[in-house]
């Protein structure tokens, strides 16, 4: 565990350098701080996305090495978040060049630089962002707000491991290896399909069943629609078969939760193939 650990957190230095990068370098160019993005003023969108995608890469690494969260990770997110949100305030200082074409960075210190930049902020609103106002003092619970989504960012993180689907058997996170949905002109037809599990996984009719709805939706009047996932643990290598139906009420689907599915694939047999229409790679056949 210590291992994958260290790998999770070097992944999450590596995304938060990037994104602190790309972030700090588009409000250079463009006058325009990505993470300053705001919903009615106070719903911090871009810090939120700023803050998950500066920590997407301590979810990738632990995801791939099925490493579950506790509450040890708490502290690299929180300090992985809070870093990223100052260094791209410090890389912005650092690349300020002003008319004359001195550095900030030569004129004042960063402390200094934050004071100024902070209470001199301007929120703008409509589309385009044409109109705007001096926030003032005001500037300092705004970067307060970013500073606090930019958390709910990483939060979100740890959230996304502790939700992941795992496998019962011996815990580790499951893989999705197919998906598609199924059409069916009317409930019949759904009901067919979903009788799938009355046979054999390895029968033909099971094989027929599982070949049933169009994969498209098409011009004719479609009432239901089933969407097949299929999940895959790459320690015992038993797959997860899901259906999750919904109905179309003349303007929109409405899922039917009620009657979600979850099936246990046994580790002998491999049901990718008809979830997947592209055929298998030769390391999961």
């Amino acid at each position: 565990m210590e291992k994958h650990a260290l790998w999770a957190c070097l992944g999450g230095l590596a995304s938060t350098v990037a994104v602190s990068l790309v972030v700090a370098a588009f409000g250079t160019w463009t006058g325009f701080n990505l993470f300053s993005f705001s919903l009615w003023f106070v719903l911090p969108v871009g810090a939120i996305a700023c803050g998950a995608a500066a920590l997407s890469g301590f979810y990738l690494v632990s995801h791939r090495t099925h490493l579950k969260p506790g509450w040890w990770m708490i502290a690299p997110l929180t300090a992985f978040a809070a870093v990223g949100y100052v260094s791209i305030y410090y890389l912005e200082y650092q690349w300020l060049t002003l008319d004359d074409g001195s550095h900030a960075a030569d004129l004042v210190s960063f402390g200094r630089y934050l004071d100024v930049m902070l209470s001199s902020q301007e929120m703008r609103v409509g589309r385009g962002g044409q109109a705007g106002f001096a926030l003032g003092e005001a500037g300092r619970w705004l970067a307060g707000l970013q500073f606090v989504g930019f958390m709910i960012g990483g939060g979100w993180i740890y959230w996304a491991l502790r939700s992941a689907r795992a496998c019962l058997a011996c815990e580790q996170y499951l893989r999705e290896r197919g998906s598609r949905p199924r059409f069916f002109r009317n409930a019949d037809q759904a009901n067919d399909y979903y009788g799938l599990f009355d046979h054999d996984v390895d029968s033909d009719e099971f094989a027929r069943k599982a070949s049933l709805g169009d994969p498209k939706q098409g011009k004719s009047l479609t009432e239901m629609m089933i969407r097949t996932q299929l999940l895959d643990c790459d320690g015992c290598h038993r797959q997860l078969w899901i259906d999750r139906p919904s109905v179309f009420n003349g303007k929109e689907w409405r899922e039917l939760p009620e009657l979600n599915r979850e099936v246990i694939i046994p580790p002998t047999t491999n049901v990718a193939r008809f979830v997947r229409g592209n055929g298998l790679p030769s390391w999961l056949g």
